[in-house]
C-alpha cells in the first residue's frame, strides 16, 4: 500500500488519540441519531491504527494475520459496544451496568 495512505491512517489515529486525551469539548457533541462524536472518533482511530498495521505487514505472514485480526476487532468494536450497552451513548445503566 502506498506510504501516503499509511501516513494518512496514522495521522487520523494520532488526531483521535490527542482529541480523546485532551478531553476536547466537541467530543460530547451528538451526531444525527444520537451517537457522540467521541465514540465515533474512538472507533475511527482504532480502525485507522489497525489499518496502518495491516497495510505495513507482508502478505501471507503471521504478522499479517494478526494485524488483520486487530483490524476486524477494531471495526466491530463500536457495533458490539452499542449492542451490549443498548444505546448509542454507550451508557451502561440499570441491569446492563450491574452485569
Amino acid at each position: 500500500m502506498p506510504r501516503t495512505v499509511v501516513i494518512l491512517l496514522l495521522l487520523i489515529a494520532a488526531f483521535a488519540l490527542l482529541s480523546l486525551v485532551s478531553g476536547a469539548s466537541y467530543l460530547e457533541t451528538e451526531l444525527p441519531g444520537g451517537l457522540p462524536i467521541g465514540n465515533a472518533l474512538t472507533a475511527i482511530g482504532l480502525s485507522a491504527a489497525a489499518g496502518a498495521a495491516a497495510a505495513l505487514s507482508t502478505r501471507r505472514t503471521v504478522l499479517r494475520r494478526l494485524s488483520m485480526g486487530s483490524l476486524i476487532a477494531a471495526v466491530i468494536w463500536l457495533p458490539v459496544s452499542i449492542a451490549l450497552a443498548g444505546n448509542l451513548a454507550l451508557n451502561f445503566q440499570g441491569g446492563r451496568g450491574a452485569a
